[in-house]
């Protein structure tokens, strides 16, 4: 019987004593390096460049030098993105932003304005100078080349190194041809100007969480485009300015907002080229829970808008499963991750795909969310009003929505005509169908979205870059959060009974 005798060497350092471990390492590196024959090809190992290599780059090193491209700058997520770069990347180079110029405003004015927003209070405060690095670029996502002028293309394609690509319409009926237009032709614009940057290093596209619902666990990969781009066009020509597209047409979505970013979504994936690129899927974006600012909030849009009406006693009967988990995620964790995602999250040779979501890790049902901003409503000092009757019936909701809402401010709408007085309850009205519409979809139907890959990114940070970019959802505690939400509807959008 034979067995085989592993070697083992003992090296001691010219004096006969015992090498440490950290000391073998370099003398077996040196030995490489320039004891051994070196074979074809072979490149010596540097001792130091091991050592860079093993070093850890911060978000903030990672930005620091470099100029980010923004569109959608002075959105909701947009100005989040801006106040957080400038704060905790202090050494970031600039920010250009798209910015269109408005009558009687000029883009350096609008950006005068951008940078009074109460967002910038923080910055304002301790580190007034970051805000000259705001640069705005005139534009229009619609216009050819985004309507940029050549000197400013040159500007950008010279300088910038990361893009965030988060313009576009977040209006559920818009027409399909608007909707086309701003979202999908506005991405392959963004996308067409970045692969001219010599020094792009990352393109970033915040798209939705909604824009896969057609299945009912979504995963963070890039699906197959709902329908070709040419057939979509065909679609948005048949249906026009005026009619709303169905769901059939739409493969299963209940508006063009999520349709058009389906799409979006696969134009990114086929046409990068070159570009490392990357997808941020956020779900319902509600308000701040942490920095700069806790419960900011700045427009009526979606989930912000329901729970509201909600409190307000506006809806009687209200069409949803309570039971239900509701995806909802505060949109400084947005930011946090798309900031992360740019620096850390980049694939080399796929789309890197990132849900920014909470239903796979810390879940929450509708009718918890709206217990807690009701009772949350109340203490701030608002009229208690019935919760309303939850129902999955749609004839009896829309029965009892005619009887107790339309069919009183109609009648008192035309008293009021009578007497010769403008009508008040027409606009209201319109605005409870609006939202009534936007979202019965979302409260009757439930979907997994899966953030493996956002937690496994999460997992690649320092304990300082956790902490500063922090997006953990499971540390989300929505007793806590939710209140949050209903003090931000009050003091930022001035939310009055």
């Amino acid at each position: 019987m034979f067995c085989k005798i592993r070697q083992f060497v003992i090296l001691r350092d010219p004096n006969g004593v015992l090498m440490n471990r950290k000391e073998k390492l370099q003398t077996a590196l040196s030995y490489s390096s320039t004891s051994a024959p070196k074979r074809e090809g072979q490149t010596s190992v540097d001792v130091k460049t091991v050592k860079n290599e093993n070093k850890y780059q911060s978000v903030a090193e990672f930005y620091a030098g470099k100029s980010v491209f923004i569109t959608g700058g002075t959105g909701f997520l947009g100005k989040a993105f801006i106040e957080k770069l400038l704060y905790s990347c202090k050494d970031i180079e600039k920010i250009y932003i798209l910015a269109r110029e408005k009558k009687g405003s000029s883009i350096e004015e609008r950006v005068n304005q951008l940078s009074h927003h109460i967002i910038f209070t923080r910055l304002k405060k301790e580190k007034p100078e970051a805000l000259k690095k705001i640069i705005p670029i005139s534009g229009d996502i619609t216009l050819p080349n985004l309507g940029i002028k050549p000197e400013d293309e040159k500007t950008l394609t010279d300088k910038v190194s990361v893009v965030i690509h988060s313009a576009a319409t977040v209006r559920f009926d818009e027409p399909l041809k608007v909707a086309l237009n701003i979202n999908v032709e506005g991405t392959r614009k963004v996308l067409e100007l970045s692969k001219r940057m010599k020094k792009i290093e990352s393109f970033v596209h915040v798209s939705t969480a909604f824009s896969n619902i057609d299945r009912p666990i979504i995963d963070e990969k890039v699906y197959p485009s709902p329908r070709p781009l040419a057939e979509a066009y065909q679609l948005a020509e048949k249906f026009g300015f005026d009619k709303r597209p169905d769901m059939k047409s739409l493969c299963n979505r209940p508006n063009t907002y999520t349709f058009t970013k389906a799409i979006a979504e696969a134009v990114v994936a086929e046409n990068r080229a070159h570009v490392p690129a990357v997808i941020v899927r956020p779900s319902c974006v509600t308000a701040m829970i942490d920095e700069p600012m806790v419960g900011w909030v700045d427009n009526w849009f979606g989930m912000t808008a329901l729970l509201v009406a909600i409190s307000e006693g506006s809806y009687n009967s209200l069409l949803c499963e309570p039971r239900f988990t509701f995806d909802i995620i505060p949109v400084d964790y947005i930011t946090n991750l798309t900031i992360v995602a740019a620096a850390k999250g980049r694939k080399p040779n796929e789309v890197a795909v990132y849900n920014c979501t909470s239903s796979d890790t810390n879940p929450i049902t509708f009718g918890e969310i709206i217990d807690l901003f009701v009772a949350e409503s109340v203490r701030l000092g608002h009229p208690r009003y019935p919760v309303p009757k939850y129902t999955t019936n749609k004839y009896y909701n829309e029965l009892n929505f005619f009887i107790r809402n339309a069919l009183p401010s109609k009648i008192g709408d035309l008293i009021l005509r009578v007497r010769g007085k403008p009508p008040k309850h027409e606009k209201l009205l319109a605005r409870l169908y609006d939202i009534r519409d936007n979202t019965e979809y979302f409260t009757t139907n439930t979907w997994t979205m899966r953030t493996r890959e956002a937690r496994k990114l999460a997992s690649t940070l320092s304990p300082e870059d956790r902490e500063q970019f922090k997006y953990t959802v499971s540390e989300i505690h929505w007793p806590d959060y939710i209140p949050l939400c209903a003090q931000g509807a009050k003091r930022h959008l001035k939310w009055r009974s």
